[in-house]
This record gives structure tokens, C-alpha cells and sequence, in this order.
């Protein structure tokens, strides 16, 4: 433990490079010196015990310290580049499959190697913490936090280097779509063994790898796309995930629908740029919805799966929880629009439908969300129509347009923002009772 905390100050100080220092030319200056000779046989001794120690323990708290420490050294590691790929290898590892600080440690010695070292390294981290990804999202039921933190920290490595990054994004995104194009060949008469390999591409396209490589990339573009062109990688995403939603109608994959409307709304939210879902919405709330439909029963949690079994079709929890989480997807659609010029024509169709299955529900507590949700819209559309009228510009006026109502938008106290703050709070709450029973 002596050596791993004092190594590197103790070579820094022998070859004169500054602790703060992390520039690789610091090293490769000195190749030549006999300085660096010298010391040469024990840094790369230091390094490679170091590394073959992150082979042996299993100790977290050991394996974070060393990692840690070994990122300290990191640009001693431009000599070696052996080294660096067995670190890299190890530590794209432990970032997958490690926990806690473990986990981080390791992320932020492949984002160094991706930032410190040639280009060429940045393209290595990108493909082997991709794969990585892809192999450690396959079963999520139990560890979708640490998924998620997989997919974020992924997508801040992609952040790195934008242009290299888009490209490969493209490439990926185009993969996806390939698949889900032989998905929709299902539709057609096929031969027996066509049939059997369709339906593989199928069950590969409604699993967690699948559905979490599309998570990847709408928070890739998300987080992107206020500073780089990414408008070709939007519209991919968005198209497959239409072609997702679309493929797998029947009540079984509601939780999967309800997962792509809440993608697209998050595109939109972050792009602003306008992208239906209504229709989808809609769909999810035709599901029959009856007084007998069920007992009370096992906790459902539409975006903890893909598929449901059977016998939660009949679940009063499930049911209840399609419909609050239909309307709070509409709501978020609808908030993000609500300010808009052309509100109240975005609104109209979908208000119309709403009031039919608003009259077909029997059940009270369905029929109150529902109803509370026109009247909701209602008044904003009496809203936006009164200060359409106010206005002097026409709409060909797309500078005036734009500018509609923002000084609302930035207060965000109309009743409409109101209530979509109240939804949301009631969703999260609803998320942590329902997270505590199961």
C-alpha cells in the first residue's frame, strides 16, 4: 500500500515532471535522458505489478485505490502501450460489471486514456466500452441504476469527441434500424426457415440489449443537440423508435410503448423540435378498462419491463398505472407545446378522443384523471386563443411567431405549467411507494 501511494510523486520528483502535470509529452521528452533510463525498468515494473494486482483481488475498496492510483501514473503509460491496453481492458472491466466508486474509478481512467493519448485511443475506448455496454445491459430487472450510470458515463466519454462520435453514433443508429427492418418482414408470408429467423430478429429487437442501445442514443442526442448538428442522428432515432412502438401492438407491450412515447417526448423536449406522439398515447388508453378487470395485484411497473405475462392484463394495478402514465406522458407533450402559436390546433383531434374514452371508462378514479386533464387543455387553449387575438403580426410572421408568449414561458405560472409540475410530482411520488413494495 506504501508503494502505491508514494510511486508516483517519487518518480515525478526523480525525472522532475510536476504532480499536476498530465501531458504524455512530459514522458516522451525525456525517453532519451538518462534520467529516464535509469528509472525506466522500475516505473514499468511499478505499472505492470500494479495492473496484474488489479487481476488478483476482489476487494472493491483495494481495486478502487489501485485503480485510483494507477491514474495518477497514467502518463507514464505513453512508453508502454502494452500496459495501456491490459489497463484499459481491466478497467473497461470493472466499469461494467464493478460498483459504487469502483466502477467510477475505472471510468475515469478510460477517460483518460480516450482524452490523454492519440486519437486512435479515443476510437478503442469508444468500441470497447460500446461492447461492454451492450453485453452488461442484457438482464436489467434488478440494476437499473447502474445501467443507467453505464449510459451516462458512456455518453460523457462520447463527449470527448463530438465529430468521431456522431459518426460512429450514425453507424450504430443505422445498425438498430437494419435490425428493426427485419423485424417488419415478419408481416409478410415467408418460408418455414425465414419465418423461424425472423422471429429471432423479433425477440432481439423486444430485449433489454435492444431497447437500452436506443436509450444510449436518444440521451446521446439529447444531450447533444442544443451544440451540435445531430438533426440526421434525430430523425434515425425517432423513426425506429416509431417502427419499435408500431411492431408490437397488442396490450403485452404496452410497458415498451409507453417506454418509446417517453423517448420521443424527450427528444422533442430537448431539440425543439415537434414530433407526434399523441397517437400512441391514444392507443395505450384504447385498452378495455372495466369495473371487473381484476383483483388488486402483484405491483406493476410499466417501465420495470417489456413484455407483461397474461395474468397482469387483468391487474387493477396495472391498469391504473397504463392510465396515469398515458396522461403523464400527454401532459408532458402538451406542456412542452403549450405556449406555442398553434396550441390549440395541436390539441383539438386529441381532446375529441379523449372525451370519447372519457365516456366509455365506468371506473370512477380513471374517469377523474381523465377528466381533470380536458379541463386542464380546455382552459389552455381558451388561453392561448385569447392572446392569439391580441396580437398584431400575422402568421407568416415567423420572427413574432417564435416570440409568442415566451415571457409566459419564463414565468411559468399559467395553470397549465401548474398542473403539469402537480402531475410529475404525484408520478415520482407514485414511483417511490411503488419502489418500496416491491
Amino acid at each position: 500500500m506504501f508503494m502505491l501511494h508514494e510511486a508516483d510523486t517519487t518518480f515525478r520528483r526523480l525525472l522532475g515532471i510536476s504532480t499536476s502535470s498530465s501531458r504524455k509529452e512530459s514522458v516522451l521528452e525525456l525517453k532519451n535522458t538518462t534520467k529516464w533510463l535509469s528509472l525506466r525498468p522500475l516505473i514499468k515494473s511499478y505499472i505492470r505489478s500494479t495492473v496484474f494486482l488489479l487481476n488478483q483481488v476482489t476487494d472493491c475498496e483495494i481495486l478502487a485505490f489501485s485503480i485510483c492510483r494507477l491514474r495518477a501514473s497514467i502518463i507514464f503509460l505513453s512508453a508502454f502501450p502494452s500496459l495501456l491496453r491490459n489497463l484499459l481492458k481491466i478497467s473497461v472491466h470493472l466499469w461494467a460489471t464493478g460498483v459504487g466508486s469502483l466502477s467510477s474509478q475505472a471510468f475515469l481512467i478510460i477517460q483518460d486514456i480516450a482524452s490523454v493519448f492519440s486519437s486512435n485511443w479515443f476510437d478503442v475506448c469508444f468500441i470497447k466500452t460500446y461492447n461492454a455496454f451492450i453485453s452488461h445491459s442484457q438482464f436489467v430487472e434488478r440494476k437499473f441504476e447502474h445501467i443507467h450510470f453505464l449510459r451516462n458515463s458512456f455518453v460523457e466519454l462520447c463527449c470527448l469527441d463530438m465529430h468521431k462520435s456522431s459518426n460512429r453514433a450514425r453507424i450504430c443508429i443505422m445498425h438498430l434500424g437494419k435490425i428493426l427492418q427485419k423485424g417488419w418482414q415478419t408481416k409478410k408470408k415467408r418460408s418455414i426457415a425465414e419465418e423461424n429467423f425472423l422471429i429471432e430478429v423479433v425477440k432481439t429487437i423486444c430485449s433489454w440489449q435492444y431497447i437500452n442501445c436506443i436509450d444510449l442514443w436518444v440521451k446521446f442526442i439529447s444531450a447533444n443537440i442544443d451544440d451540435f448538428d445531430l438533426q440526421p442522428l434525430l430523425y434515425m432515432i425517432v423513426q425506429i423508435i416509431n417502427g419499435v412502438a408500431l411492431l408490437f401492438p397488442g396490450p403485452r407491450y404496452l410497458p415498451l410503448r409507453l417506454r418509446c412515447i417517453q423517448w420521443l417526448n424527450h427528444l422533442s423536449g430537448s431539440s425543439g423540435v415537434f414530433i407526434p406522439v399523441t397517437s400512441l398515447v391514444l392507443d395505450v388508453l384504447e385498452y378495455k378498462i372495466t369495473k371487473d378487470s381484476g383483483k388488486h395485484g402483484k405491483i406493476v411497473q410499466p417501465m420495470s419491463t417489456i413484455k407483461l405475462p397474461k395474468h397482469w392484463l387483468k391487474s387493477r394495478d396495472f391498469q391504473e398505472e397504463c392510465v396515469s402514465s398515458a396522461i403523464e406522458f400527454l401532459s408532458e407533450h402538451f406542456a412542452q407545446w403549450s405556449y406555442h402559436i398553434s396550441f390549440p390546433e395541436l390539441a383539438t383531434a386529441p381532446l375529441i378522443h379523449l372525451k370519447k374514452v372519457f365516456e366509455r371508462t365506468s371506473i370512477e378514479s380513471f374517469r377523474r384523471v381523465i377528466k381533470r386533464f380536458i379541463d386542464q387543455v380546455e382552459m389552455n387553449i381558451d388561453f392561448v386563443q385569447k392572446k392569439r387575438e391580441e396580437v398584431p403580426f400575422s402568421p407568416k410572421d415567423q420572427q413574432s411567431v417564435e416570440s409568442f408568449l415566451q415571457v409566459e414561458k419564463r414565468s411559468g405560472n399559467t395553470p397549465f405549467t401548474q398542473y403539469y409540475k402537480s402531475i410529475m410530482s404525484k408520478a415520482a411520488s407514485r414511483k417511490l411507494i411503488s419502489d418500496r413494495k416491491v
